[in-house]
């Protein structure tokens, strides 16, 4: 997420959402403006909630493709 960050900060107005992170019982809140970015374990997953990572993006001449690229590394690693 870093690089990813750092590669498009200027464009990246606001970025904020809930991750879900492979062997943690709760949700992680992630945001950030720009360059400036943080997360915060949140509370547990309900039972009968679909763990799954939830991202916006707000910014300007974002390049999609090259985004989902680089959240897919993300999940490869």
């Amino acid at each position: 997420m870093r690089e990813l960050i750092a590669t498009h900060a200027r464009d990246l107005m606001r970025y904020k959402g809930v991750v879900a992170f492979a062997g943690l019982d709760h949700r992680v809140v992630f945001q950030g403006v720009h360059m400036m970015m943080g997360s915060d374990a949140d509370r547990p997953w309900a039972a009968d909630e679909v763990r799954e990572s939830r991202l916006v993006f707000i910014g300007r001449n974002l390049p999609k493709d090259a985004l989902i690229a680089q959240l897919q590394r993300c999940i490869a690693s």
